[in-house]
């Protein structure tokens, strides 16, 4: 294989078993990615190698809240100064990338990452119940946190920004973390031990851009794929509505169920906040 090109951003593969490291290896990932690193969450051991980094083990981490899943990483990029690049690509483990991946942003993406620009794969509607009302965590801390009323927000800002990015998987500059990191961390403190705190991150990521005015590309072509392996075996209000009626989209005629599942996850995560 030819040798990486121009190596401009760091590659991170985010995995919570080393057992899924070994796999992605055996997979060839590092034909796709010659210099990607995983970024071990959770508590278990690893080989030790310059392309393993257990979190768990850095003086800043977080790893005693799983429930926080990727931000967890997030956090410890952002507080260890594990990179040395300007921009950062964070990948989950649970992805498919074609073998155009590392060429494309070497040569593409990176003259497109800066402090006002973050570049995503997938998006969803943002005027939509997936979005604000997965878990009732997004609305309480956005509240009680920063005072922002998540139901004006979204009124506000959904014909600018009509969709939103689905899952954790950037690329960004290591500023851009840094300063979300920072925003975000003060929210985590009201549901890092809740299973529904899970699915707060990549919600907030997307209000964090817009009200900070930075700009959210999304990759078209198809170099990525998330398999939503939901490796926390934890499903948000979303899931848990749409299992119970076996499909896989939300309709009108579940929607007041919808609310009564939603409503009283709400209560539970107010009572919660006032122990």
């Amino acid at each position: 294989m030819n040798e990486p090109m121009s190596n401009n951003i760091d590659y991170f593969i985010v995995c919570h078993d080393q057992t899924i490291i070994d796999n992605l290896i055996s997979k060839d990932i590092k034909l796709i990615l010659p210099n990607a690193r995983f970024l071990l969450v959770g508590n278990q051991d690893s080989s030790h190698t310059a392309d393993i980094i257990v979190c768990r083990q850095l003086d800043s981490n977080l790893e005693k809240y799983p429930y926080l899943c990727s931000f967890t990483a997030w956090y410890t990029l952002a507080k260890n100064n594990i990179s040395k690049k300007e921009s950062l690509c964070l990948l989950e483990y649970d992805v498919d990338l074609s073998d155009q991946f590392y060429t494309y942003h070497e040569n593409i993406i990176t003259n497109h990452i800066n402090n006002q620009t973050t570049i995503a794969y997938s998006h969803t509607l943002t005027d939509h119940y997936v979005f604000y009302k997965s878990t009732p965590w997004l609305e309480i801390a956005l509240k009680y946190t920063y005072d922002i009323s998540l139901k004006h927000f979204v009124h506000e800002i959904k014909n600018q920004h009509p969709v939103w990015p689905t899952s954790t998987n950037m690329c960004m500059t290591k500023q851009t973390l840094e300063r979300f990191v920072e925003w975000f961390l003060p929210m985590t403190f009201l549901f890092r031990e809740d299973p529904l705190g899970s699915y707060v991150h990549e919600r907030a990521f997307f209000i964090f851009c817009i009200l900070n005015n930075i700009q959210i590309k999304y990759v078209k072509n198809s170099i990525l794929s998330h398999n939503q392996q939901t490796s926390h075996q934890n499903i948000d209000i979303y899931g848990q509505v749409l299992d119970k009626y076996k499909t896989k989209a939300l309709t009108q005629d579940m929607i007041s169920e919808y609310d009564k599942v939603y409503e009283e996850a709400y209560r539970i995560s107010l009572i919660n906040c006032s122990k």
